[in-house]
């Protein structure tokens, strides 16, 4: 009977480990997004930023704190996107794997653009990331980091393979969508130019042909000043645009000035999913949605 209650006890602790969850600590929500989404019941991520909060600078909760220091693995997007959490993670949780997407070997990136009235200050960002951070925009880098996230999750659980095997053919059918619309639009995108609030949509840009004529913010995400402005303004009287894509965020106000003064069509959308988007921050939700809008954008 001793015996029969040990064997009992043991299944019964190995099947409570099964089927314990991953825990995971992701950047911002979407990230947490799509580890939810390749990993179901079998993770529990938490957001280290508050949804609506800057992907550029935040101040860390004691719920993220607790939730670094707890985590089997931490994901992260890397480059400029929340500076700072390299080292807190660093200090708080030094033998916990990272996952970082712009580490990764075959991830797009792309340079970070210097129009001509973001030439000053050059020499303080010269050490910095040197590429667009907005890298989860790209669906190339996309689908690698479900690639690696999904074997990430098969190291974790091996029993559960067919089923995160599963869910990632689904989060990739999606994908595999966008990227049929993106080639159809490539023919509707040439020679056509559009403006933006913030500098965000590069790698969707990459993929369909169409090309920023302008922004109303800087490098620093600070609105661009009068010299600035009459410049592209100026631009503006000489070239046509097809829309301009206001980010919530982002000089919004200017953005909407613009658009009536111009003429210009004018979309709001939001490169996080914070706004716009149901539920908050869905990755798969956030790229369809600006397909959506650069789709909006190209028809007369």
């Amino acid at each position: 009977m001793k015996l029969l209650a040990l064997v009992l006890s043991l299944f019964t602790a190995q099947i409570a480990t099964a089927h314990e969850p991953v825990k995971i600590a992701a950047d911002f929500e979407i990230t947490s997004s799509m580890l939810r989404y390749l990993g179901g019941d079998f993770v529990e991520v938490t957001t280290i930023m508050p949804v609506n909060s800057s992907a550029h600078q935040f101040s860390l909760k004691a719920s993220a704190a607790k939730a670094i220091q707890n985590a089997d693995y931490i994901f992260r997007i890397g480059g400029t996107v929340l500076p700072g959490l390299e080292d807190i993670v660093a200090k708080m949780a030094p033998d916990t794997p990272v996952l970082v997407l712009a580490d990764l070997p075959g991830a797009r990136l792309l340079h970070r653009r210097d129009f001509d009235h973001l030439h000053h200050d050059h020499d303080e960002h010269e050490n910095e990331f040197p590429f667009d951070s907005h890298i989860w925009m790209s669906l190339h880098n996309a689908n690698l980091w479900a690639d690696t996230a999904t074997n990430m999750l098969i190291d974790h659980a091996p029993n559960q393979t067919n089923e995160f095997n599963t869910r990632l053919s689904a989060f990739k059918a999606t994908l595999a969508t966008l990227e049929t619309r993106a080639k159809a639009l490539q023919e509707k995108s040439k020679g056509k130019r559009y403006i933006a609030t913030h500098d965000a949509f590069q790698y969707i840009e990459d993929v369909i042909g169409l090309e920023l004529s302008g922004m109303l913010t800087d490098v620093e995400s600070l609105q661009i000043g009068p010299r600035e402005l009459s410049r592209l303004k100026a631009q503006l009287k000489k070239e046509a645009v097809a829309c301009i894509l206001i980010e919530p965020y982002e000089a919004r106000a200017l953005g909407a000035q613009i658009a009536s003064e111009f003429n210009i069509k004018a979309f709001e959308i939001d490169p996080t999913g914070a706004q716009g988007i149901t539920p908050s921050g869905d990755y798969l939700q956030t790229l369809t949605h600006a397909f959506n809008v650069f789709e909006q954008c190209l028809t007369q």
